[in-house]
């Protein structure tokens, strides 16, 4: 074996076929990274020419000279080969300390117990904690916090659906009642769904920029959600999807609808004039006036949502990576005051069919919180996801694999210094 360094190609055409490739492995992650600063270097490990092992390798200044190293969702590797998980934590200590690294940073893209739908441990399902074990013995410091917990830098907890070869029929059966319901309401709400163009990111900013406040989530730059577009959907390894309200059909809709509620009305009321004396059409019209009044209320929201949207609203969006086995929806958001028209369920829904009907394995929700409880502020984002009915996934957490242990105690300290006058 040897400890290589791999062009962009190799590397990227290994993440994409790797059992745990994904788009914080990639070139591509790079180059965004290297608009705040940050380099990028790929290294790996070969044997008669063939990949075993690699990793994309981020470095930042942190105190002078010296750097720190971070492998984001790495390392692309078989971590029960203890063999090559020594010769490749060998190689990348050797490269970092030749390049004036204080430690290097490494989160696996691996969950560490199979959860279920409500993050409870499955009985007799896979268990992969015995990898903290395995980078503890070569020297690895698994992170946690006070009370033990995971200590993360980037999200820790997330929701996944898995198709396991199910077909979409299947897989949308096992919808919760409220999610079919939101998509059948969506889909009459006229929705469509727009994939934006590099110029249309601005409406995406708009509606992230707002959904940041609300939930309490830093939101990003315009330029940034720019140089995304710039690195991953100009290689088709991404895309801005956006939940559209066409008012327009929409408002026809409700006119057939008002149409038929005032011809029932129409037809009870000219019964019952016929004998006013009597009350055989008493409930009928009142069910009628129900209707028509229901109708004729409908009509008037339409004409105010015209009035203060416009003839096309933008409901809710989200962006999403298309990378080795998974769809992944890293970012998204909604118009609050718009959310019962069903925008967030219908973009779901459209992208889990676009991934079955592509051969991906899994739709990738992304962030929950780590706490499931209902009083947590983050339990209403599981919430929606959990009814798409997947399951939960709990990653390993984050290792740091210290060189200098003075300078990484000086750059953990400024950090916490840092982090508490921001």
């Amino acid at each position: 074996m040897e400890f290589v360094q791999l062009t962009k190609e190799e590397f990227n055409a290994f993440s994409e076929a790797h059992p745990l490739g994904n788009f914080h492995q990639s070139s591509n992650w790079g180059v965004v990274k290297s608009s705040n600063g940050w380099g990028y270097d790929f290294v790996g490990v070969k044997e008669n020419g063939t990949i075993l092992a690699a990793c994309l390798l981020l470095h930042k200044t942190a105190v002078r000279v010296f750097k720190f190293y971070y492998s984001p969702r790495g390392f692309l590797i078989d971590f029960y080969d203890d063999a090559l998980l020594e010769f490749f934590t060998r190689g990348i200590v050797d490269f970092v300390k030749k390049n004036n690294g204080i430690f290097l940073k490494v989160d696996p893209y691996v969950d560490e117990k199979e959860l279920d739908l409500d993050g409870n441990v499955v009985e007799g399902g896979y268990d992969n904690s015995s990898i903290k074990n395995r980078m503890k013995k070569l020297g690895y410091t698994y992170l946690t916090r006070k009370d033990g917990s995971a200590k993360t830098t980037m999200i820790h907890t997330i929701f996944v659906l898995p198709f396991e070869g199910r077909s979409i029929e299947e897989i949308e059966s096992l919808y919760h009642k409220h999610v079919k319901n939101s998509i059948k309401t969506g889909l009459k709400n006229a929705i469509e769904i727009e994939e934006l163009t590099y110029d249309q990111l601005p409406r995406f900013k708009a509606i992230l920029e707002k959904t940041s406040v609300r939930r309490g989530f830093v939101d990003r730059s315009l330029a940034y959600y720019q140089t995304m577009y710039n690195a991953f959907a100009k290689e088709g390894k991404m895309v801005y999807r956006m939940a559209v309200m066409d008012v327009d059909k929409y408002k026809e809709s409700i006119q057939q609808r008002l149409d038929k509620a005032q011809a029932t009305y129409d037809k009870v009321y000219a019964k019952k004039m016929e004998k006013p004396e009597g009350t055989k059409f008493d409930g009928q019209l009142k069910e009628a006036t129900v209707n028509l009044d229901k109708s004729r209320q409908l009509m008037g929201d339409v004409e105010n949502l015209i009035a203060n949207y416009g003839h096309r609203i933008d409901l809710s969006c989200a962006c999403y990576f298309l990378w080795g086995n998974e769809i992944l929806n890293l970012y998204g958001g909604n118009e609050e005051e718009l959310l019962d028209f069903g925008g967030q369920y219908v973009l779901h829904a459209d992208m889990i069919r676009k991934a079955v009907s592509e051969g991906y394995s899994r739709y990738n929700f992304y962030g929950i919180g780590d706490n499931l409880n209902k009083e947590d502020p983050m339990y209403g984002v599981y919430e929606i996801k959990r009814g798409f009915h997947g399951k939960v996934v709990r990653l390993l957490g984050e290792f740091d694999y210290v060189i200098h242990p003075f300078m990484y105690a000086m750059y953990n300290f400024a950090l916490g210094v840092y982090n508490k006058i921001r």
